[in-house]
């Protein structure tokens, strides 16, 4: 196996039958690492992100992606459904970030954060005021009020808004590979 947080080996990937990724291998050693990929439209930036989270649109053509889960287990992220690979540790934070209506922000995030807490044996909120306390501070930290917990997910909010709430689910769930697709949008 590996020691590195994630390896991919040869990985080919088709959307709609026309191969986009053909044999890419890379590995991020160690946590804390960034790596940036650049490129013209069309070369696979987003594929690779899409591929690692399992959008279900891109087909594996080919090639293994090893990643070293938040419980320290080397898995295969190929043999895993997109909710399993968020649980393991996977964020993918959107270009442009999408509106749920009639789900509220706090909802949202207290579901989240317990889908993570039950997966890692830690503790989880049933109790909504208890979990609004815990949250607060990391309000604080991405510079939210806390009006915004109230609001549908993302309904109305500003691209700046939108990515201060990526930040803060972040901050709530504390996953071991995040990947930011188009950072600079709507900022």
């Amino acid at each position: 196996m590996t020691t590195a947080i994630l390896k991919i080996n040869n990985l080919t990937t088709s959307i709609k039958h026309t191969p986009v990724l053909k044999n890419l291998s890379f590995e991020i050693q160690n946590e804390g690492e960034i790596h940036i990929i650049m490129g013209p439209n069309g070369c696979g930036k987003s594929t690779l992100s899409k591929t690692l989270t399992g959008h279900p649109s891109y087909i594996i053509e080919n090639g293994e992606i090893l990643f070293k889960n938040i419980k320290g287990e080397v898995i295969n992220l190929l043999e895993l459904e997109p909710n399993e690979r968020a649980l393991n540790g996977i964020f993918l934070g959107f270009q442009n970030p999408i509106e749920i209506t009639g789900i509220s922000n706090l909802d949202f995030l207290k579901e989240i954060y317990n889908q993570h807490a039950e997966y890692r044996n830690e503790e989880t909120y049933d109790n909504t005021f208890m979990f609004e306390s815990k949250i607060t501070q990391l309000l604080q930290k991405v510079n939210l009020s806390s009006h915004f917990l109230y609001r549908n997910v993302n309904e109305g909010f500003s691209g700046g808004e939108k990515k201060r709430n990526e930040l803060l689910q972040l901050l709530l769930i504390k996953p071991k590979l995040i990947i930011l697709d188009e950072i600079d949008s709507g900022l």
